[in-house]
């Protein structure tokens, strides 16, 4: 039985996004690299599914991104936990990705990141 409590849901899909590009982490990420981390989101969460299945050659096409540079950077977002391979690819499948959201991230008073914001 519910008592009148409402469970909050968590943050909407545009939270979550806003989330990560604020996020010190994303910040200090190659440009490349925060694109594909980018698409692998849109492609995972923003579809709703817990899975993303692609080759390297359709990262390309989602990013415009080279080859060399998919090659580079997934292993970069494995090893820092924000992708984790789940399946690798065959020579008639691709491989399979989590992509898992950055954690969570609050500026503390003494970062001077977060007192540039209130001095012009």
């Amino acid at each position: 039985m519910d008592h009148g409590e409402t469970s909050s849901p968590g943050p909407s899909l545009f939270e979550c996004f806003c989330q990560v590009l604020d996020h010190p982490t994303f910040r200090s990420m190659a440009p490349g690299k925060q694109l594909l981390y980018l698409q692998l989101l849109r492609w995972s969460h923003g579809n709703g599914k817990e899975l993303v299945e692609a080759s390297r050659l359709e990262m390309c096409a989602w990013t415009g991104l080279a080859v060399e540079t998919i090659k580079k950077y997934i292993p970069q977002l494995i090893d820092e936990g924000l992708v984790k391979q789940v399946r690798a690819s065959t020579p008639i499948n691709p491989a399979g990705y989590e992509i898992r959201w950055m954690p969570a991230h609050s500026p503390s008073q003494t970062d001077p990141t977060a007192i540039a914001y209130y001095v012009d």
